[in-house]
C-alpha cells in the first residue's frame, strides 16, 4: 500500500488511530509523553519529543519512514542532524531494521 510518509504523523499524534500501540522491534510499548514539535525544515520530522519505553524516559527527535531502508537511502546515517533521533517510526520493516 502506497501513501505519503506524512500520513504516519497522524498515527503518532493520534495513537488511538492504531489497532495496537507503537512498539519497538523487541515488542516494548512506546508511550508518547510529548510528541515534540513538527520540524518544518530539513532534519528529523519531529524535534524534542519525550517518550517512555520499558519504564525509561527518552528525550530527542523522531523520524518517520515508509520502509526501514529509507534511513540509509536518505543518507540519515551520515547526517549529523539525525544524531539525536530517539525514535524511528517505520510502516514496513520488510527491508530490515535501521536505528
Amino acid at each position: 500500500m502506497k501513501f505519503p510518509e506524512y500520513w504516519l504523523y497522524w498515527t503518532y499524534l493520534q495513537p488511538g488511530l492504531l489497532k495496537s500501540p507503537l512498539q519497538t522491534v523487541d515488542l516494548q510499548e512506546v508511550t508518547v509523553i510529548d510528541p515534540g514539535r513538527q520540524n518544518g525544515s530539513d532534519g528529523p520530522d519531529f524535534l524534542q519529543a519525550e517518550l517512555a519505553i520499558a519504564g525509561m524516559r527518552y528525550c530527542g527527535d523522531v523520524e518517520f519512514h515508509l520502509s526501514a531502508e529509507d534511513w540509509y537511502r536518505h543518507g540519515h546515517d551520515r547526517d549529523a542532524r539525525y544524531g539525536n533521533v530517539r525514535l524511528h517510526i517505520i510502516w514496513d520493516d520488510a527491508g530490515g531494521i535501521a536505528p
